[in-house]
């Protein structure tokens, strides 16, 4: 993904400012809703790690001796959060990247002083190297679109999850009716999307989600729009575009299109989960 290598590429010549935006969390931020979200780096470090919480927090019925796979783990920040707040478990990180799993490992200290087991491994999303039922929580936070098969991961998710296990994604929706009457819109800028985020499979919207996922016996499907509270997100990227030197101009056309389309409701940031 090109906006991957433009990052890992700045943390390598030691961007201070992009380490320090990045180096942990890759995912969106998440604001309470204010008049003035504070969007400094400080800002968005407090907005990220907030996310892991609303995404997170009071999703599991024990803190204590689980299994916790997190799918496009990034550099690990999730899972350094999730060490915070379990305890005696097991926690697994996968990306396909090895790059990222190279950084998430030199970043953590795999040595958990909760007793947790933490363990970083390379492997795709679309084949989980993990037995039949063996995780009591999986989650992918702004990876689904990056992958190349939504339903194949939630047949994998479904496969590995425990009874009674959870899954949480974080995912943009998109009505395709939407997609269709701003034809144009999407034509004249996908390309510079696609400059900054790569080839995407095409959105589902909550109705595909659904039905996909019952079909596959997952039940309970619980979906929370949190478009609002991400989009201080972008007031930082406009910043972090100006410390990108010759990348400037990809990173910031291709996050002006998504600003453009989340902030009029075309694509809209949920939180979704089901239970097994």
């Amino acid at each position: 993904m090109p906006y991957l290598d433009i990052i890992i590429k700045e943390l390598e010549i030691g961007n201070v400012f992009i380490e320090k935006t990045f180096g942990n969390n890759l995912h969106f931020g998440y604001w309470d809703l204010t008049s003035k979200p504070n969007t400094s780096i400080e800002g968005f470090e407090i907005a990220s790690r907030r996310m892991n919480e609303v995404c997170l927090s009071g999703r599991i019925e024990t803190h204590e001796n689980i299994s916790v796979l997190d799918v496009g783990c990034g550099f690990g920040g999730t899972l350094r959060w999730m060490d915070e707040h379990v305890k005696g478990s097991i926690l697994s990180g996968i990306n396909i990247d090895p790059r990222q799993i190279e950084i998430a490992k030199q970043k953590s200290n795999l040595d958990s002083s909760n007793g947790n087991i933490i363990e970083f491994k390379v492997a795709s999303a679309m084949d989980l190297p993990y037995a039949n039922e063996s995780q009591n929580l999986i989650f992918s936070l702004e990876c689904m679109s990056h992958f190349p098969s939504r339903k194949i991961f939630l047949q994998e998710a479904y496969r590995v999850l425990k009874p009674g296990g959870t899954l949480i994604i974080t995912d943009w929706l998109m009505n395709h009716t939407s997609i269709i009457k701003n034809f144009f819109l999407f034509l004249r800028n996908i390309k510079k999307s696609q400059r900054l985020y790569g080839k995407r499979s095409l959105p589902y919207n909550k109705k595909k989600y659904k039905s996909i996922a019952y079909e596959l016996g997952f039940t309970n499907g619980m979906f929370l729009d949190i478009n609002e509270n991400t989009l201080p997100s972008f007031d930082l990227f406009r910043d972090v575009a100006s410390h990108l030197g010759n990348a400037e101009k990809i990173f910031r056309e291709g996050n002006e299109f998504s600003e453009l389309i989340c902030r009029r409701g075309l694509s809209r940031y949920y939180i979704i989960s089901f239970r097994k």
